[in-house]
């Protein structure tokens, strides 16, 4: 059963003798120099022609209307002029020659004149009813046709000339509707020339010449002759026989169809894009195909033609994104990718990313800065990648470290990102300072990763004070390290940004307070009004420090106490007092917490060695002269002999015994039942 896929309308136009070869009727206005090209092409192909019962076929185009002349020529024998023919032409408008899926339904259509010769019905248009299930060639005719095709592709800019068999009508359509749209209406051909039917700027593409007329040969020069061809089987070949015998429903040319509408020239692009066929059939079986079909593109079609065909490779390449290796698709992919419409660079752009990345972070990086749509696939597939694929293009492109943390700031918490050395980290801490709601990950982050080299710029972009907390709230801190002093010495740099650390931002661990005195004098941190910022953290600390850190923090306090920068001296001297004196008595006080205390101690007129005393005499002359709160005085230390010992030295001048007695009217109304108020009545009295 058939199955009518076009139904077209035609015009014709009738050629023969009448006082000359003339036009007969037609059914179509055509242009001055079309009608002249009909007129020559529907007389007789040659000088002495002998056409037979069947005539023979001509095609070509006639541009300026728009339509394909499609003729058969027949010998008017019943003509008493010799020579004389009819010619009957079928006009096939452009649009509907590339639609059409076979040339052979045109042969039912042409009608020899009778010899009534009855011309009306030659002036009206005819219906074409084009049958896609018309079968290919068979078998029998692949030697010629093997030959033919081989003259026709692989010569593109020759006449080709073979022996006129039979089927010189069979082979010529099935070449022709083979063909895509462009290369049909500019397709010439006759199949059956007693002469080169060509002329200047048009010439024929395939003729058939009278076999036993060897003779004739000599008026086609410049031609190449099929019957003098090499066999040959170009890897092509193969592919356009098949589709011959396949007839409409050939694969090669629905293929040719779709892709050769913007691809410029003619025969030339046959076999180029035959080959593409087979390539892109192998994708599926061989990802590497994919190379050689990119190379085949560019070398073989214009950048600016060829569209449907580089968005049909793009759309495979991007089908198998999982099996390409090799960088020249990438680059392809990426210098076509204009040509994917929004659907498909949404599917595409995470997977080709990742591509470029592995290959080279820098290549998708400077997709940011072009010309859209790059700058959406580069954020597509820099958004959509892991943090550990990121590390890896860092490592081997820093530089590009800036442009993609602006995409992905959550990196910058990432504490192996710190640890990429390079210049980068200047521009990375501009952008972590930007994004307070990180500030304090980030702090964390360049800490965990050691980067006690970068502390300078850190602070420049946070803050000491910033850093500081971090150092002390962080788990990666090892605070007896030799490298604490590279990140405080920087982080120090503003004393009143620090002391409104430890007032607001506590409670801090013993040990990091215990690091921050050794890294500063005891003067260091203001205290121009309100609590003592060291005494406020003193008081919210843990007291989870070890021996030597309790001793040197104490003697810090002690010496900070002894001086006059803090407004809390009697709660520093009662913190400190015990902590440093008991260790002294008993030859326990480590050096460190000494040498930041003695400078602090007055000269003993007894003994400059006796340590104890010196520390007695600065307690004393610090509550007496300074006349600082004597329940303060009462608790400076828990051992009773110790207190009697101070209370003593304090009741040797006149100064002290006032301060004495002030101390225990005090403490009879703080605390009535403490022993210290008998201790202090024996030794005033």
């Amino acid at each position: 059963m058939a199955h009518v896929l076009n139904s077209v309308r035609l015009h014709q136009a009738l050629h023969g003798y009448a006082d000359g070869h003339r036009l007969l009727a037609s059914s179509a206005s055509l242009k001055p120099r079309d009608l002249k090209t009909m007129l020559v092409m529907s007389d007789a192909s040659g000088p002495s022609a002998v056409i037979g019962e069947k005539g023979y076929l001509t095609g070509y185009p006639l541009p300026d209307s728009g339509v394909y002349a499609f003729a058969r020529t027949w010998a008017a024998t019943e003509m008493s002029r010799p020579g004389c023919v009819w010619t009957h032409t079928l006009l096939i408008e452009f649009a509907d020659l590339a639609v059409l899926p076979s040339m052979n339904d045109f042969e039912a259509m042409f009608r020899r004149p009778s010899e009534k010769l009855e011309l009306g019905p030659y002036e009206q248009q005819i219906v074409l009813n084009s049958d896609s299930s018309l079968p290919g060639l068979a078998d029998p005719t692949e030697g010629t046709l093997r030959r033919i095709l081989c003259a026709l592709y692989e010569h593109p800019k020759a006449k080709i000339i073979a022996s006129s068999e039979d089927i010189a009508a069979d082979i010529t359509l099935s070449i022709w509707a083979q063909q895509w749209p462009r290369l049909r209406r500019t397709f010439r051909f006759c199949t059956l020339s007693f002469g080169d039917r060509s002329s200047e700027g048009a010439i024929f593409d395939l003729q058939f010449l009278p076999p036993r007329e060897r003779s004739l040969r000599t008026r086609f020069a410049d031609s190449v002759d099929v019957d003098k061809q090499e066999p040959s089987d170009p890897t092509w070949l193969s592919d356009a026989l098949l589709d011959l015998s396949q007839g409409a429903a050939g694969a090669l040319r629905t293929f040719l169809r779709e892709m050769g509408g913007d691809v410029t020239g003619g025969r030339e692009a046959f076999v180029p894009l035959c080959q593409l066929y087979n390539l892109l059939a192998q994708v599926q079986e061989n990802p590497a195909a994919l190379d050689r079909t990119i190379e085949l593109l560019e070398s073989g079609f214009g950048a600016q033609t060829a569209n449907s065909l580089r968005t049909l490779i793009i759309r495979t390449a991007i089908d198998h994104l999982d099996r390409v290796t090799d960088g020249g698709i990438v680059d392809f992919l990426i210098e076509h990718i204009d040509s994917l419409d929004a659907d498909g660079l949404d599917k595409t752009s995470s997977q080709l990313g990742r591509l470029l990345w592995s290959r080279d972070p820098m290549l998708l990086a400077n997709l940011l800065h072009q010309a859209a749509p790059r700058p959406f696939l580069a954020e597509k597939a820099l958004a959509s990648m892991l943090g550990s694929h990121l590390m890896e293009g860092f490592r081997r492109q820093p530089a590009t470290i800036p442009t993609v943390l602006d995409l992905r700031p959550d990196l910058l918490t990432e504490p192996e990102l710190w640890q990429i050395p390079g210049a980068w980290f200047g521009e990375a801490l501009r952008l972590a300072s930007d994004k307070p709601d990180r500030c304090d990950a980030v702090l964390d982050a360049v800490i965990a990763a050691n980067r006690s080299d970068i502390a300078s710029e850190v602070v420049r972009a946070f803050g000491g004070a910033k850093l500081l907390k971090a150092i002390a709230s962080s788990h990666h801190v090892d605070l007896s390290s030799n490298d604490m002093s590279k990140w405080l010495a920087p982080a120090l740099g503003d004393s009143s940004a620090f002391a409104e650390l430890l007032s607001k931002n506590g409670p801090f661990a013993m040990r990091f307070l215990t690091v921050v005195a050794r890294s500063t004098h005891p003067d260091f941190v203001p205290n121009d009004y309100g609590e003592d910022p060291w005494w406020t953290a003193i008081g919210h600390a843990p007291d989870e420090a070890d021996e030597s850190s309790k001793q040197y923090l104490s003697a810090y306090l002690f010496a900070r106490a002894l001086g006059y920068r803090s407004r809390n001296q009697a709660e520093l001297l009662e913190y400190a007092f015990d902590a440093v004196y008991i260790p002294a008595l008993k030859s326990k006080l480590l050096s460190d917490a000494w040498s930041i205390l003695e400078p602090r101690l007055p000269n003993s007129w007894f003994s400059d060695w006796d340590n104890c005393r010196r520390m007695r005499d600065a307690v004393v002359d610090a509550f007496v002269q300074r006349e600082l709160p004597v329940l303060a005085f009462t608790r400076i230390t828990r051992d009773d002999s110790v207190f009697e010992e101070l209370a003593k030295l304090t009741e040797r001048s006149g100064r002290g015994r006032r301060f004495l007695k002030r101390a225990l009217q005090s403490l009879r109304r703080s605390n009535p039942t403490s022993r210290r108020i008998s201790l202090l009545k024996e030794i005033l009295e």
